[in-house]
């Protein structure tokens, strides 16, 4: 389907195509955050000039100046905020929590609501009528997803404020810094929204979701089963929806269906990949609680699992060691066996601390810590049926996680290093000593691994930011002077020149060129301006060997405003750049002055980098995702572990930093490729340890 609305072509997937968008607007309004932090700041710096300054602006200089060390922090929590306001669209589209209809309104939301709605308000005007064509697409992708209500603009200004409002809270900052922060998002916004909601409009066009208005939406939502009229009657702003008493039971209202062991199907799937051969018969199958005992024994032996060392199968030692517990309380080995059920999850935990064990690079105190925690996550396995269907993934889960991500490939030779790896050991021993069947444990674990690898991602973002912006400067740099000797060798090999027009060319014009490449882009108006200088030039110098005085007169006039701007853009002052223009003035003036061909010495000199990608030309296959983690092989060390930390969008340059940030490598994606087809560097799976892990065991054990 084109742009124009006419269903031509089927639409690209719905689910697909709404995630698309979310994930594309996010990216492209995440920076409006940072911008409305530095602009605050700049008028805050502004108000303490004055004599005397507005009170309270040393609260408010404080507070922002927080904000502003922490800007990059904020921008990730704004985009937390907004993906998690278009989960659900949209059939969760802003519907509030059945528990939540009568609660009190607390002091951040009504603060939010007082300063938010102005602003809500003025932009939703400001751009009225865009957002009206992006509604009725978005009626047409929400009847695609099933939707049987018209439901909201999961993008629209209301979405962008209340992420910004949840992402600056009342407890990072006062409430009049809050309330300032809100007028120079709503600045930012109101100058990037138009251009960003155009691209909105476009992708949904290209989908294939047309403009439903009257019998067209009525149409698309009936195909999803509405009931006649529904579409009209409930719309969004005829009428309030009935909301059911939250204090006692509804008269026809199922209860919740209650979840079962046989629903975990992702669990169940792994438990059946996993299945060993039925058990000798004879033996009685072990209660539950006999199994739960022998791991709480098990699990207090402070030497429990150490004989996994050089073992191929950490599940095998677990069933010796559980045998060997249960002969110390009277289970004689053989005569009782796990049920079905516990032993396809005993055969599931073994494998999946297997898989951890083997994939990783870990280091023997860090191997001894994984096979003890066996012993916990087992239990764990047990008691809940679900553990491995949880979305988002239990906290438990995480925790393993975020272990073995702090001790995969880490030497220990770096602070940062020795900090992770400490971490790590003391969260697993805490998991090891404390959990027994308390479930709050690994949340609580979690929060606290968060809050200390915070501040070294912090530090480590900061650094890597500060390395990738010195490379892309020098890059940018070398891709000006690039262009510009281009341009100029262009206009050097139409013919002779006065020596006057070349010096000027290769000079001031040049520096012109690569100041507004690097300033504005080369696809601005102000650079084809400055190109259409020098083609002016050259075009003079024609006239002018000519003999058309007039046309030279003329043009020299039309230019010299031009001419002007870009002496003083290459620091030349009033009366140089008077010189210089009577200078040109007086060799145009003699049209059998001596011309030649001008030779040229390029700005950019060979090796000045790695060279640009072609403009319309496709670089390189990328073999990492940005953020992604790589295992560096070094000869004669341990592991370290790497991250792609940048990619170029000018060179390919692929930017690889330890874990404080620190560059340690610089490639280009295909020689990024050879080094990982030469197992100089080993990828990780972008989903996580764990998670890769499960999908192993669901796709290749059996």
């Amino acid at each position: 389907m084109g742009r124009d609305g006419n269903m031509g072509t089927a639409a690209i997937d719905p689910p697909r195509a709404f995630d698309d968008l979310r994930r594309g607007m996010c990216t492209r309004l995440a920076p409006l955050l940072p911008a409305a932090i530095a602009s605050a700041r700049r008028e805050s710096d502004s108000l303490a000039l004055q004599d005397p300054p507005p009170p309270g602006l040393l609260e408010d200089r404080t507070d922002l100046l927080l904000l502003t060390r922490q800007s990059n922090s904020y921008e990730r929590r704004w985009q937390e905020r907004f993906l998690q306001g278009t989960q659900g669209w949209p059939h969760a589209d802003g519907a509030p929590a059945q528990g939540d209809a009568f609660a009190l309104v607390s002091d951040d939301e009504l603060q939010a609501q007082l300063i938010g709605e102005p602003v809500i308000g003025a932009l939703e005007r400001r751009h009225a009528d865009i957002l009206d064509t992006i509604d009725r697409r978005l009626y047409s992708l929400a009847a695609g997803l099933g939707s049987r209500s018209r439901p909201g603009n999961p993008f629209g200004p209301r979405a962008l404020v209340q992420a910004c409002l949840r992402a600056v809270t009342v407890h990072d900052c006062n409430p009049r810094v809050r309330a300032a922060l809100l007028r120079h998002y709503e600045r930012q916004a109101g100058d990037r929204l138009g251009e960003l909601y155009l691209w909105l409009n476009g992708e949904l066009a290209d989908a294939g979701y047309a403009m439903a208005s009257g019998s067209e939406e009525a149409m698309l939502l009936g195909a999803v089963g509405i009931e006649t009229g529904r579409d009209t009657v409930w719309s969004q702003g005829n009428a309030l929806a009935p909301r059911a008493s939250t204090w006692r039971p509804q008269a026809g209202q199922p209860a919740a269906p209650k979840r079962t062991p046989a629903d975990a199907l992702r669990g169940n799937l792994l438990r059946e990949r996993v299945r060993r051969a039925p058990s000798a018969q004879g033996a009685r199958e072990m209660r539950a609680e006999e199994l739960l005992a022998l791991l709480s024994l098990l699990q207090a032996e402070p030497d429990a699992l150490l004989a996994v060392r050089g073992q191929p199968s950490i599940g095998l030692v677990l069933r010796d060691c559980l045998a060997q517990v249960g002969e110390r309380i009277g289970i004689q080995r053989g005569t009782a066996v796990p049920a079905q059920v516990q032993d396809d999850t005993i055969e599931l935990v073994g494998r999946l601390f297997d898989e951890l064990a083997s994939s990783h690079a870990l280091a023997p105190a860090a191997l001894d810590h994984l096979a003890r925690l066996t012993l916990p996550f087992l239990r764990l396995a047990l008691e809940d049926a679900y553990l491995f269907d949880e979305v988002p993934a239990h906290p438990a889960l995480q925790v393993l996680a975020q272990l073995v991500e702090c001790w995969d490939a880490n030497p220990a030779e770096l602070p940062a290093e020795q900090e992770l790896h400490a971490l790590a050991d003391q969260v697993a021993q805490a998991v090891i000593d404390e959990y027994h069947g308390n479930n709050e444990l690994f949340a609580q674990l979690l929060r606290r691994m968060e809050q200390a690898v915070e501040p070294l991602q912090r530090r480590a973002e900061l650094a890597e930011k500060r390395a990738w912006q010195a490379i892309q400067g020098r890059e940018r740099l070398a891709a000006a002077r690039r262009d510009a000797d281009g341009q100029l060798h262009a206009l050097l090999a139409r013919g002779p020149l006065l020596p006057s027009v070349g010096e000027f060319l290769a000079e001031p014009w040049r520096q012109l060129l690569v100041q507004t490449w690097l300033r504005d882009g080369a696809d601005s108006a102000r650079y084809h301006d400055a190109v259409a200088l020098g083609e002016a030039m050259q075009r003079l110098d024609a006239d002018a060997r000519s003999g058309v005085g007039r046309a030279v007169a003329d043009g020299l006039i039309a230019i010299e405003p031009a001419l002007r701007e870009c002496c003083a853009a290459c620091g030349l002052d009033a009366d140089a750049a008077t010189r210089l223009l009577s200078g040109l003035v007086a060799d145009f003036a003699q049209p059998d002055a001596a011309r030649a061909l001008q030779a040229m010495t390029p700005l950019a000199p060979e090796g000045d980098g790695f060279d640009p990608v072609a403009s319309g030309a496709s670089p390189d296959p990328a073999p990492l995702a940005v953020g992604q983690r790589v295992v560096e092989q070094r000869p004669g060390a341990s592991p370290r572990m790497l991250r792609l930390a940048w990619r170029s969008p000018i060179s390919s340059a692929h930017l690889l930093v330890n874990v404080q940030g620190a560059r340690e490598r610089l490639c280009t994606a295909a020689e990024l490729a050879a080094a990982i087809a030469r197992g100089e560097l080993l990828p990780r799976p972008v989903q996580g340890p764990v998670d890769a892990a499960l999908r192993r065991l669901e796709h290749g054990a059996g």
